[in-house]
């Protein structure tokens, strides 16, 4: 298992690399991100709600070679683990602003802040949310990458907090 995992590092690693070196890519000032993504409660909630789902829509700008501004906006869902008579259900609608840098070739790191509407039980809520992340662009054309990211999100919920942690798969474009 070890020596897969470290084939698919150094491959990543190979691979990121010789996309670096695509000038196209690179210099482009305007992205678009969008995707899908799997989210885990962390800690007490995660007692509560079965893994998630979401989908995400980004928009990133270049502001240096390594740093950009990053605004999103996001849905989540996820059911009860015990269903009861009716099927509750946790939604939300994160936006949040935000910066990334790139601290080697593709790989990044990333930290977002903003608010969160959300519903469960019926009732509406919203609450303050922040997301550090780390993640890649893998370039596939000269005009478009494939992005994969993990990230850490925290808000306020029911009086406590929640903890999630979140995979993304997004495809990534130039405008």
């Amino acid at each position: 298992m070890l020596k897969k995992i470290l084939l698919f590092l150094f491959g990543t690693f190979f691979t990121t690399t010789i996309y670096a070196q695509s000038a196209d890519f690179t210099t482009r000032k305007n992205f678009l991100i969008i995707g899908p993504g799997l989210n885990q409660h962390v800690g007490f909630w995660s007692d509560v709600f079965k893994t998630g789902y979401s989908g995400s829509l980004m928009y990133e700008r270049t502001l240096t070679k390594n740093l950009s501004a990053s605004v999103s906006a996001e849905y989540f869902n996820f059911h009860e683990k015990v269903v009861r008579l009716s099927d509750e259900k946790l939604e939300g609608f994160p936006v949040k602003a935000g910066l990334k840098y790139y601290f080697h070739n593709n790989l990044y790191l990333s930290g977002e802040a903003g608010v969160v509407w959300y519903g469960y039980n019926q009732t509406s809520y919203q609450s303050f949310i922040y997301a550090p992340g780390i993640g890649m662009d893998l370039p596939i054309t000269n005009r478009s990458a494939v992005n994969f990211g993990l990230r850490y999100d925290r808000w306020t919920f029911l009086g406590g907090s929640t903890k999630q942690i979140a995979l993304k798969i997004a495809f990534k474009f130039g405008l």
